[in-house]
Order: C-alpha cells, then structure tokens, then sequence
C-alpha cells in the first residue's frame, strides 16, 4: 500500500520550513495513511538503522544538500526525485548503533534537564510571587 506508514518506517516532509525533516514511525504506534507530501522510506534492517536514517536526514550535511535542491517560490518544496539524489552516508551497522545509542543519551539529559529547569521556573515563580505580595517577608540586616 503506497501510502501506508508502518512502525520503523523514516518519514521525511516534502513541504514546510524547512523541508526535508526526518523521523521515525514510533515503534509503539499502529499502522498509518500518509499524504502525498510525507516520503517514507523503509529501510532494510539489515543495512541501515531507521534512527540512524532519520537523525543523518536531520543532519547539517543532509540539510545543505536539501536546501540546494528544494525549490518553490512561496513554500520550499522537496520532489521526490530530487530527494532520490540525497546523498546518505551508511557506516556499519555497528557503527550506527553506535551513534543512535550515544545520541539517545544526550537526548534524554537534555528531556531531563528540561524537566528540571521548568520546575525550577515555577519554584521560582512561586516565591517571587510570595516576596512581592508580601506572604513572606525578607529580613534586612543592618550591614
């Protein structure tokens, strides 16, 4: 089924600013219908990671490559044949666990972090909020 996204499936926007974003169908979700502006490609487990296909696709690399042949006067518009020019390196598949599993890392610190800084945001919001109405008076020292 031509516009049937599976689970590990890449999908790639042909359209938007910009176009030629990348990610993978959650291995978690079911089946899926996808418009004929979304690319999918279906990598062969063997050969290439569908993390490693999508985190290369997002890459600065690719993103020169994109901008260079994404066309369009008011909207950028990715062809799908122009897409089939792209240029993706594939390292062994050690290799680009390798970089999936170091890149999961980091992207989890900085969920974490993230996290973190908002409830730091709201705590500091709180006791501001408490200081300036008064609820929590500041004592001044003589200096």
């Amino acid at each position: 089924m031509p516009h049937r996204s599976d689970p590990g499936d890449v999908l790639v926007t042909k359209m938007g600013d910009p176009p030629g974003v990348a990610a993978v169908h959650d291995e978690n979700s079911g089946h899926a219908i996808i418009t004929a502006d979304i690319i999918r490609l279906r990598p062969d487990p063997k050969v290439a990671s569908p993390r490693w296909l999508s985190i290369y696709i997002n890459s600065p690399d690719s993103r020169r490559q994109i901008v260079a042949m994404a066309g369009g006067v008011t909207r950028q518009k990715l062809t799908l044949r122009d897409f089939r020019t792209l240029r993706i390196l594939l390292p062994s598949m050690a290799s680009q666990l390798r970089v999936v599993s170091a890149i999961g890392a980091v992207d989890n610190a900085i969920s974490s972090e993230g996290r973190r800084l908002s409830k730091l945001r709201k705590l500091k919001s709180g006791i501001m909020s408490d200081l300036l109405t008064g609820r929590i008076r500041v004592r001044l020292e003589a200096a």
